[in-house]
């Protein structure tokens, strides 16, 4: 399931993530969240936040997050990534250096200093 968080600019796009992410959830939420802000904005930051009980993508889900990335490629500010998934963590790792714009990797202790960064682009 994914979340619309709403506690942050209209420029930040934010959302929890549980449960196994399908492609429903693709669709019906973070799409439309993030078209939502590009229709009034350039650029858009993106706040991903796993809540207890994540377990995943769903393959169709996977296609959506890679149709989404190479969409908006470079409509992107920043990337911030709160959650203490291991392989999750491992795999941003890996990958951000494909990505045109900062990303970071945040525990979930702190989530304040996420929420501030992808607000500001300050630690």
């Amino acid at each position: 399931m994914i979340e619309q968080l709403t506690d942050f600019p209209d420029t930040v796009v934010a959302i929890r993530l549980s449960g196994e992410i399908t492609r429903t959830d693709y669709q019906d939420v973070f799409m439309p969240a993030v078209d939502a802000a590009l229709k009034t904005h350039d650029k858009a930051a993106l706040y991903y936040e796993t809540a207890p009980g994540f377990t995943g993508y769903s393959l169709g889900a996977m296609g959506e997050d890679a149709v989404l990335g190479f969409r908006h490629y470079f409509r992107f500010s920043r990337v911030a990534i709160v959650s203490d998934v291991g392989w999750l963590r491992n795999a941003v790792a890996a990958f951000h250096p494909l990505f045109p714009c900062p990303v970071r990797l945040y525990h979930p202790g702190e989530a304040a200093a996420a929420k501030r960064w992808i607000e500001t682009g300050q630690m």
